[in-house]
């Protein structure tokens, strides 16, 4: 028996969590990646630019 996940979501209320979910995954590897990138010894500069790119990446993947 397969189980089923069923999301319900009050538009324009919950538009944020509506984003969310439909792009979560995408979402999901930013931030996994942004982290990785914080927790590096490199300096601050360095850092912004590592996440500005990995930001931009994820952006131009989800056409925004």
């Amino acid at each position: 028996m397969k189980s089923k996940a069923v999301l319900e979501f009050d538009y324009p209320d919950d538009e944020d969590a509506l984003l969310f979910a439909l792009k979560g995954q995408a979402m999901y590897k930013a931030l996994a990646s942004i982290k990785m990138v914080m927790s590096a010894p490199a300096p601050k500069a360095e850092m912004v630019s590592q996440v500005k790119t990995i930001l931009n990446e994820i952006f131009a993947e989800l056409g925004e």
